[in-house]
């Protein structure tokens, strides 16, 4: 996860810290933690969130008008207004300060890798050091996404982050509960890909230095929340985009958990957050052989085809053209031996008319 560790460094400076993560832990033991879905909590979101926002205060901004001008424009152009509440909330007052030295090496320290760039929530603050880490370029619009999608609600201490909901502890902040960090991060770079790296450039002014974002100084694009963004297109495939879009704008991770209720229970739709969000945490150490590791994937698999395929009957538009590409592109996990898809074919019995052929299509 390298340069895009916005929640997880969160976690590391206080401000969130997944539940029942402990250091030294095994992989293994967090996978069957997981499976209790009781504590899990996702809500609706506050009714100030439906209240009309002056979107004119946002020309004020000295940011917004120096800085990020060109993102906001771009964002403007491709979501619908009555989503981007958040977008002219925060960029009214954000703020931008360079990530310090000492802040990098800290992160360094903590997680072995380097962070060009942080979104903080609770103060409405984007930190970055483009001028150590060139690489972190991409991070710009990556993080400028978090503060466009984000609500700090201070009455409730909860912060809605696109697809995420943050449940803080006024005690003790270690312990901040945290749900859909996975689906938050692969959306995110799923849409800064679509909307600024694949295109062929942008020029942002940063602390009084032109950047210029492009495909050629972003060459990790398809590194970054890899799986995530799979998962993301597998949402949206279910989902539909346009509302996909609008749940990540509003911070509305309760919508698509009702929405994806049409087809999966709750409880199975908290597992699939869970599940998600333990594999990303520990991303680096998904790929050892371990039967319970294995069976997760097969479960996010299992869970995801199993909804397209519920999503499409409903609708009545059932093609096979429509899940071969399915098949091909949105489903993240494959069996390391045989290189099809991982799919449980207990789980997909009743969903599909035979799982073997599934299996089958995909070789």
């Amino acid at each position: 996860m390298n340069n895009y560790l916005t929640a997880y460094a969160l976690t590391k400076l206080g401000f969130l810290n997944f539940k029942k993560h402990k250091e030294g832990e095994k992989l293994e033991k967090e996978l069957i933690k997981y499976t209790d879905i009781s504590s899990v909590k996702v809500i609706d979101l506050p009714e100030e969130l439906y209240e009309p926002v002056d979107k004119t205060k946002i020309q004020d901004n000295q940011v917004y008008k120096n800085t990020v001008r060109i993102f906001g424009r771009k964002i403007q152009e491709v979501i619908p207004e009555e989503d981007l509440g958040n977008f002219y909330r925060n960029f009214s007052s954000i703020q931008m300060l360079d990530l310090t030295v000492a802040q990098i090496f800290s992160r360094l320290r903590e997680t072995g890798g380097t962070v060009g760039g942080q979104y903080n929530p609770k103060d409405n603050t984007i930190f970055f050091k483009d001028s150590i880490f060139s690489s972190s370029i991409g991070a710009i619009t990556h993080e400028l996404l978090h503060a466009a999608s984000s609500y700090y609600d201070r009455k409730r201490n909860v912060i809605y982050v696109g697809l995420s909901q943050m449940f803080i502890n006024p005690e003790d902040e270690k312990k901040t509960e945290t749900y859909g960090l996975a689906l938050n991060e692969g959306y995110t770079q799923y849409l800064n890909n679509k909307y600024f790296v694949d295109q062929d450039s942008m020029t942002l002014n940063i602390f009084d230095k032109r950047v210029t974002i492009n495909k050629e100084n972003y060459l990790t694009k398809e590194n970054v929340y890899k799986n995530e963004q799979i998962i993301a297109k597998a949402l949206n495939a279910i989902v539909g985009e346009d509302k996909m879009q609008s749940f990540y704008f509003r911070g509305n991770l309760n919508g698509l958990v009702k929405e994806l209720e049409k087809y999966q229970p709750r409880d199975v739709i908290y597992r699939f957050i869970n599940y998600t969000d333990v594999l990303c945490f520990y991303s680096g150490k998904i790929n050892v052989e371990n039967e319970t590791v294995d069976e997760v994937k097969k479960f996010i698999n299992s869970f995801l085809l199993s909804t397209f395929v519920k999503a499409q009957k409903s609708k009545g538009q059932e093609s096979d053209e429509e899940l071969k590409y399915f098949l091909d592109n949105c489903l993240p996990y494959e069996n390391p031996k045989t290189h099809t898809i991982a799919i449980s074919e207990e789980y997909l019995k009743g969903e599909v008319d035979n799982p073997l052929d599934i299996i089958a299509m995909n070789k």
